[in-house]
């Protein structure tokens, strides 16, 4: 009886909301024109689509959808007529160079074991008479350069070469999108797809019942009476999203522990955080130390520990053996930098006090005059530059490279470029030579042409595919083509074969050569290539005072003694031998060549991996901004929150080995989640702005306070900010297990600003009314969208008839740019619960004629009367690009979040671009969660409103992951209805 009970709660709720989405009807990304209606036979129906469990138990879940007949409307893209299609209730799936079909998304909850497989039991199917032509979804254009953000230029409506195949899009009715979990619940996507289309025939397939079983394929069985684990607040996401939510709740798992794999500090020793950035011997003197304040004159030298990692590296210390460290004295050691897309600037751990430290081994080494002289040595010299600049589009190699050497680009004629290096002493006549290389096609009418010279020298000539990569490998190349000294690879595009353009863009090359045993005036980083005794005589030093290192083990570096110096008419010749059973490697270099450290800083510890505490809201900080976000803390603390501020240093300390990295805040909240004391975290503030320059390429000293987390994950420009992947910290998937937001402050006053206008907001609410009225702007209509309509959809279905509505339709018959923009001014001066837009936009504004934008913040005065920011449209919370000194690159959206005299009180902004479909999905939830279902916590809306976009669609990951709220997470908004208010666990 209860399982029966269950079941039609389960078929009600769903088939509620199908009917509620098609009472609302569906709007396609393009103008509907005229109709093309279907056979009488098809127009019969009534029902609308539903999607019911018939079966639940703990082996499968047996589903029936059934659904309407679809719609066609006719529409002219670049004057060809070609239909749009669309079933009433369903969810439009738009896939670039694909058309637009009707899909319906089914998540559901699934045992931790769980290897869930797809079975399609029955389905009635009829093939529509005629052909179709199925318009391609609509994609955004833009013009890319290097040193500013991707501009939209356009919309167009390209057919990928599926149009081209003579198949079925989709292939399969029903799929299993992904696995994943959120939180402590595991779910499987599963995407139905009632239309199947070939584009050769014109052939329309149209499924209207489809049954389908999901086997489980677990052993956990059916547990339905036991205690599950209470997810809070979160709860109700997962209830509105699972279709069997009460049987899933005995799936859950609290998740295991995380024990971290990253250095282990060594309790109550200080340690002094050794900053390098390049490979090669450091010295540390007694004065370098002194001056950090390390108390040297107390310091028995043999102890000194230096650390990488978890691992102790081996130094030299001089003068140790007395036990006191005295003036003139001095460490060295080995160190590297970090070969990272965030930082060249590795840490090294020094401390002291303990045990006797890991010291180099030394050799002697003393030529003997019996052993064999090596004349030559194999290497490999690796060269690459990031002065070409950041493409977010074009990422290259196993890394995802976005920062290239050069771009070669053909438009006018043949053009080539060249990079150059020095090789010091290559060896002619010894061995041959190899090149390697890595290209990424970057624009062409065809395919692209390449050739290659070394030193005038054609060495490759090679054809490949519009835009893709050539990773190259060109052996048994004459060593004669090498010279001493400065070296030249030359990449030309001839733009032959009837291209009309050609351009590739240049990562890196390698050179594998023989070298002589000759020094570049100071140094010189060789081999010992085969087993043996060997004499290895190093001539060209400047100097006579050199030291030499058997560099095999970064970590064990040995000293070579007993080596002989002898002038030479070269300079200095270093003489020594050793015995090797393998090849070695090997540093000889003047005493000069010690590097200096980069910088020297005592650490402040921290044990956020390993004491024993919990959180419902974490504040992530730069140090800069810690002393002002302290009211914040406070005033959660005094609702019931648990609350935890984290200096982020603590966090590439702890986790990073003291590295600067993303990866190292998004390793501490996975951590947090699976290890604090429950229940997990819910909040995440992350405070300080970033950008895609860590390495400061640019010269533009903009500085990562809190980074952001890059990956390509914007179909059209690829590389954007996905701070949503913060948040992902269970399951693998990218559905955010936290809600996040982010004050993007780049100084200690705009962190105040940002701080004292959420408490305001929440303690002391401005009155007079501004919180009953509600702005929605749009631009005007084009083939990508029929942006007022869209909006009009929003207001007549969800906005209650308490709040006014004021209305600000671009079209150049009622505004002008300028009256359009003082329009929406106004309105926001006088104070706007919410400011919503729907429309094209761009970085720095809305609309290509502005109708907002960053320009325009001086004028806006609303003070306290802050509204909340909804912008359905692309870019505008792109806030990664740095900014010159003579020049301001922020985003529209983090823009108005800092503003001081108003603005906004935060801003759900896109970090990327994406389609008005998607869009239309994401801003229905916020509305219906906020109205309907009385939820007025930012991060409830805005995580509520992915995961119904996902759960519904099956797809755009793409907004899932680049939505990004700059604003507090745990800030309600001043609704004028009542709201849900729910409690910390702890508090309930």
């Amino acid at each position: 009886m209860f399982a029966q009970a269950r079941f039609s709660h389960l078929r009600e709720r769903w088939t509620v909301f199908l009917l509620a989405a098609l009472l609302m009807g569906f709007f396609p990304s393009q103008p509907i024109r005229a109709s093309n209606s279907l056979p009488s036979s098809m127009n019969n129906a009534q029902e609308p689509s539903s999607l019911q469990i018939l079966t639940e138990n703990a082996a499968e879940l047996v589903l029936e959808f059934t659904t309407l007949p679809p719609k066609f409307e006719s529409l002219k893209l670049d004057r060809q007529e070609c239909k749009v299609v669309s079933i009433p209730g369903l969810r439009q799936l738009e896939t670039h160079g694909l058309p637009a079909l009707p899909v319906q998304g089914v998540m559901l909850g699934i045992p931790q074991d769980a290897q869930p497989t797809i079975q399609v039991l029955e389905s009635e199917q009829v093939t529509l008479p005629g052909r179709y032509d199925l318009c391609p979804s609509s994609s955004p254009v833009f013009s890319f350069h290097p040193d500013r953000p991707a501009q939209l230029t356009g919309s167009s409506h390209p057919r990928s070469p599926a149009y081209l195949q003579d198949d079925l899009i989709p292939f399969n009715i029903v799929e299993l999108v992904s696995t994943g979990s959120l939180r402590s619940q595991r779910f499987a996507q599963i995407r139905i797809n009632p239309l199947q289309y070939n584009p050769v025939s014109g052939s329309v397939h149209y499924f209207s019942r489809i049954l389908l079983a999901v086997k489980l394929n677990s052993n956990a069985g059916q547990a339905e009476s036991l205690p599950y684990l209470d997810e809070g607040i979160f709860e109700d996401h997962l209830e509105s999203l699972l279709m069997n939510y009460e049987q899933a709740r005995a799936w859950r798992s609290r998740p295991a522990p995380i024990s971290p794999n990253t250095p282990a500090s060594l309790p109550d020793q200080v340690f002094y955080k050794i900053a390098v950035d390049r490979d090669g011997i450091y010295q540390l003197s007694y004065a370098d130390l002194a001056s950090t304040g390390l108390p040297v004159n107390i310091i028995d030298p043999s102890t000194f520990q230096l650390f990488l990692q978890s691992s102790e590296v081996a130094i030299y210390v001089e003068g140790q053996a007395n036990g006191i460290f005295e003036p003139g004295e001095f460490l060295l050691f080995y160190g590297q930098k970090v070969d990272s897309k965030y930082t060249d600037s590795n840490v090294y751990w020094l401390t002291w006090g303990g045990p006797d430290g890991l010291r180099m081994d030394s050799l002697d080494s003393a030529p003997t005059g019996f052993a064999s002289v090596p004349v030559d040595f194999q290497t490999t010299r690796h060269f690459e530059l990031d002065s070409a600049g950041y493409f977010t589009h074009e990422p290259s190699g196993t890394d995802k490279d976005h920062w290239y050497w050069g771009l070669v680009y053909a438009d006018t004629g043949p053009a080539a470029m060249d990079f150059s290096t020095n090789l010091g002493q290559p060896v002619a006549g010894s061995g041959t030579v190899s090149v390697r290389g890595l290209l990424k096609g970057y624009a062409s009418s065809s395919t692209h042409h390449v050739k290659f010279y070394l030193n005038g020298n054609q060495i490759d000539d090679h054809t490949f595919a519009y835009g893709s990569e050539y990773s190259f490998s060109l052996n048994n190349i004459p060593s004669s083509y090498l010279h001493e000294g400065n070296n030249t690879l030359t990449v030309e595009c001839p733009r032959d074969g009837g291209r009309s353009l050609d351009g590739v863009l240049v990562n890196w090359f390698e050179i594998d050569y023989h070298q002589a045993y000759f020094a570049e005036a100071f140094r010189l980083n060789f081999d010992g290539d085969q087993a043996g005794t060997w004499e290895f005589r190093v001539d060209g030093f400047s100097l006579e005072d050199i030291d030499a290192f058997d560099i095999t083990d970064p970590l064990a570096p040995v000293l070579v003694t007993g080596s002989t110096v002898t002038p030479t008419p070269d300079g200095y010749r270093l003489d020594f031998e050793q015995t090797i059973s393998k090849e070695r490697f090997y540093l000889a270099q003047t005493t000069s060549e010690r590097l200096p450290v980069l910088s020297i800083n005592l650490d402040s510890p921290s044990s956020w991996r390993t004491k024993p505490i919990g959180a419902d809201y974490i504040i992530i900080s730069h140090a800069n901004f810690l002393v002002q976000l302290q009211p914040l803390v406070d005033f959660r603390l005094s609702q019931g929150y648990r609350v935890q501020l984290v200096d982020v240093q603590d966090l590439y300390d702890e986790f990073n080995g003291g590295v600067f990295s993303p990866e190292a805040i998004k390793s501490f909240l996975e951590h947090a989640y699976a290890s604090w004391q429950p229940p997990a975290p819910r909040f995440v503030l992350l405070v300080g702005d970033g950008n895609f320059d860590f390495k400061n390429v640019y010269g533009w000293d903009e500085p990562n306070y809190l980074p952001p987390y890059l990956d390509d994950v914007d179909p059209w420009i690829g590389e954007t900010a996905t701070d949503n992947r913060y948040a992902s910290v269970s399951g693998g998937d990218i559905l955010p297990d936290l809600y996040i937001g982010r004050f993007p402050a780049r100084t200690p006053a705009e962190a105040q600003v940002m701080v004292q206008k959420t408490l305001d907001y929440e303690r002391f609410p401005a009155q007079g009314g501004w919180n009953a009225r509600q702005l929605f702007a749009a631009d005007n209509p084009d083939p990508s969208g029929d942006y007022p309509t869209e909006s009009e959809i929003i207001i007549n279905n969800y906005v209650p008839d308490a709040y006014t509505v004021d209305r600000l339709y671009y079209n150049s018959s009622s505004y002008t740019p300028a009256t359009a923009r003082l329009a929406l001014q106004t309105a926001v001066n006088q104070g706007r619960l919410l400011v919503h837009y729907n429309g094209h936009g761009a970085t720095q504004q809305w609309a290509s004629e502005g109708l907002l934008r960053v320009l325009d913040l001086p004028s806006l005065t609303n003070g306290s009367m802050l509204p909340f920011f909804l912008p359905m449209t692309c870019a505008e919370g792109y806030f990664v690009w740095p900014s010159p000194d003579a020049g301001n690159f922020s985003g529209l959206g983090e823009s108005l979040v800092r503003h001081a005299n108003g603005g906004a009180i935060a801003s759900w902004s896109p970090g990327g671009y994406g389609l008005s479909a998607g869009h239309a999905l994401l801003d229905q939830s916020i509305f219906n969660n906020l109205f309907n279902q009385h939820h007025n916590q930012l991060g409830f809306l805005t995580n509520q409103a992915k995961y119904e976009l996902y759960a519904q669609t099956s797809a755009y990951n793409d907004l899932v992951e680049t939505y990004l709220l700059f604003g507090d997470p745990a800030l309600r908004l001043q609704t004028l209805s009542p709201v849900q208010v729910f409690l910390p666990i702890t508090a309930r």
